[in-house]
């Protein structure tokens, strides 16, 4: 699905944050200038293999999702489908069909504004079509996306739209099995973050990753199969580029400095009658006084 027929925020279509689980789980509500309601709905499970998403009565297990698969009609939906809307409308449905993890809405699927964590520790999962049916046009946040997902041999991002995405950290931290990515899609013009998005991909060379030159420096120098030397190079690139914007921020929210104002320039003609001028005054102040008391002291002697 193109991301200019992508419908605003709000409306139906966007795929719920996570899912819910039964015990204990951790609830994201810490993340930088992002809606409350936009991740608060959703809730990702840590230290738990089961999942139940909202809308499903039964317990599934995230080791039996061999594939997810994204659709753009809900016809495919099965039988059992559940709701899997963030507006809770019944506008995408989920279903499970043979270890298969299924997702569809009528014109694709929206994802979430904060898709963290949104595929993670899927340790089975060995594949993920999206289809050309998840827009990713207005994400803001895709850390550790695909953390964990153990069994992912190859995965294509090309259909992504990253242009309003500032945090990647860890995305695909984790994903020990992937030999072959496809980023050749990704604007990284808005992203602040980038940290280790690569460890742990130890099978992934950065021949196999198409847009790898296009990565910020930062995101390049995780990538574990860089020889060191390699590897030192990048974070030393990084850290200059971060310390130019620093100092670039720095320098434009300094208030302007005044240029200093010349001096004068001097005639010397002027000068030269100043001068005289300030000696005659001098001549009359002492000489004034040195003849009244001399008068006066004449007039005595008379």
């Amino acid at each position: 699905m193109s991301s200019q027929n992508a419908e605003p925020r709000g409306d139906s279509r966007v795929m719920m944050v996570g899912c819910h689980v039964d015990g204990p789980y951790y609830k994201y509500n810490t993340l930088p200038d992002e809606e409350p309601e936009t991740y608060n709905l959703g809730y990702l499970v840590t230290g738990f293999d089961s999942f139940r998403f909202r809308g499903s009565d039964r317990r599934r297990y995230r080791r039996d999702v061999k594939r997810i698969e994204f659709h753009d009609s809900l016809r495919f939906a099965g039988p059992d489908a559940w709701d899997a809307s963030l507006q809770r409308d019944h506008s995408v449905l989920a279903w499970m069909d043979r270890g298969a993890l299924h997702f569809a809405a009528e014109g694709g699927v929206i994802a979430p504004r904060v898709c963290l964590e949104l595929f993670a520790r899927y340790e089975n999962c060995e594949e993920i079509r999206f289809n050309g049916c998840f827009d990713t046009s207005q994400v803001t946040h895709m850390g550790d996306m695909f953390e964990g997902c153990a069994s992912l041999t190859t995965l294509d991002l090309s259909g992504f739209d990253t242009s309003h995405v500032k945090y990647m950290g860890g995305m695909f931290q984790g994903c020990s099995s992937l030999s072959a990515l496809d980023l050749s899609g990704f604007d990284t013009s808005s992203v602040v973050r980038m940290n280790e998005m690569f460890r742990g991909c130890d099978a992934l060379p950065p021949e196999n990753i198409r847009g790898y030159d296009r990565l910020p420096p930062g995101a390049r120098a995780s990538l574990p199969s860089l020889d060191a030397a390699e590897r030192e190079r990048l974070r030393r690139e990084s850290e200059a580029a971060k310390r130019e914007r620093t100092e670039s921020a720095s320098g434009s929210k300094a208030a302007p400095r005044t240029a200093p104002q010349s001096a004068p320039r001097i005639n010397p003609q002027e000068a030269e009658e100043d001068r005289k001028r300030v000696a005659k005054n001098l001549i009359m102040i002492v000489l004034i006084p040195l003849i009244v008391a001399l008068a006066i002291w004449l007039s005595h002697r008379s």
